[in-house]
């Protein structure tokens, strides 16, 4: 006996959260009362054909989409990096987003086998600077700087995903999965040091935080602030570096070969003990004066991009022969979330030979 599959009221609520309407905003969309839509999200209702459609065009999803089962982890679970505060709604839009975006590469991944060197910190007594220095063992990571962190991060299986957010609320989170796939989003719109850093960030709390049952957040950020700091900036290897008196030129020429902002090195010449809290503040006074702790001289830096949900589209186009027409479907996305995720990760299209190989 076939089971006859029905929309499920869930997925509306989060295609409608994902492109920003309210339930109010969406009902008056439609010409419907709210309290509908409301009983549509909760499962009391059921939708019928012509609501489908009706709803599936004004949020811009195929009707495929709403039969789907997207699994969602609390929000306790979900742990954002931001320079100013993000009110519920676009925490659930930018969450919903994000969602949507690790359904879509699970079903990418569903061909492909993508190995993982990622572990957990399973005590808590363990520092979040030895924390570091074990990731660097583990992943041959040579001493000194970290030339390009997006490359070890992806031949570790770390996924990184791409947030396209013009404002400066969010700049990057660790998602959760049921299956412990390693996941971190950042803001694409982030400056070279800010990319990197909060990719290390992340990467911390992914380790130390992603398997906790509890945690305290303040405690989590300082822990994942630390590890940062080790992963790009070693102790042992940059602490001569620091020496010899700290000036906005000598920073300049750090944050040139360190790749990592102004004030994360002032930071950490004072965690080291290299210059006392007095030069702290005097550094970081003049480079606020400066308008640098806004906007940094970029010093030569360069945005890393990840490359790695890139190969996987384009072993599907390329290696599996799938059309756009049959990513479309798969990925259940429209046309115009396939061109924005082709042209978020770079993805170029190989036109088809003008020849055929003839084979006797």
């Amino acid at each position: 006996m076939t089971i006859k599959r029905v929309p499920n009221g869930s997925m509306v609520e989060m295609a409608r959260v994902s492109r920003g309407y309210s339930q109010k905003e969406l009902a008056e969309k439609l010409n419907i009362d709210q309290g509908r839509i409301s009983k549509i999200e909760q499962g009391l209702i059921g939708i019928k054909d012509d609501m489908l459609n009706t709803i599936a065009s004004q949020l811009d999803y195929p009707s495929s989409f709403f039969y789907e089962d997207i699994n969602t982890l609390p929000a306790s679970l979900v742990y954002y990096r931001k320079r100013k505060a993000i009110n519920n709604f676009e925490i659930a839009r930018i969450t919903s987003n994000l969602f949507i975006k690790k359904f879509r590469v699970k079903k990418l991944l569903e061909s492909l086998d993508l190995p993982s060197q990622i572990f957990y910190r399973d005590n808590e007594e363990i520092s979040p600077t030895d924390v570091a220095r074990m990731v660097r063992i583990q992943w041959k990571i040579p001493n000194g700087r970290i030339n390009n962190l997006v490359n070890i991060l992806e031949a570790a299986g770390v996924l990184i995903f791409l947030i396209d957010n013009d404002d400066d609320k969010f700049d990057g989170q660790v998602l959760p999965d049921e299956s412990n796939l390693p996941i971190i989003c950042i803001n694409k719109n982030l400056s070279p040091d800010r990319e990197r850093y909060t990719l290390a960030h992340e990467l911390g709390h992914l380790i130390m935080h992603s398997t906790a049952p509890t945690f305290d957040v303040e405690l989590a950020e300082k822990e994942a602030n630390e590890f940062a700091s080790e992963l790009l900036m070693p102790a042992d290897d940059i602490i001569n570096h620091l020496f010899g008196g700290l000036t906005i030129n000598k920073l300049a020429d750090l944050k040139s070969y360190w790749k990592t902002s102004f004030a994360s090195l002032i930071r950490r010449a004072h965690d080291l003990g290299v210059i006392n809290k007095s030069r702290y503040t005097s550094l970081y006074v003049q480079i606020s004066q400066l308008g640098y702790r806004k906007h940094e001289p970029g010093c030569g830096i360069t945005f890393e991009m990840p490359k790695l949900i890139k190969s996987m589209v384009k072993l599907h186009l390329n290696e599996l022969e799938y059309t756009r027409e049959e990513l479309m479907e798969i990925l259940k996305m429209n046309k115009s979330d396939l061109q924005d995720l082709f042209d978020l990760y770079n993805v170029e299209e190989t036109p088809p030979p003008a020849f055929k190989i003839l084979r006797n």
